[in-house]
């Protein structure tokens, strides 16, 4: 459950990383 856990923030992170890449 932890380490789903944790790749499900990691996925987030990438998204954002993702995002803010865009607009910046």
């Amino acid at each position: 459950m932890g380490l789903r856990r944790d790749i499900h923030q990691i996925a987030l992170l990438l998204l954002t990383n993702a995002m803010l890449g865009l607009y910046l």
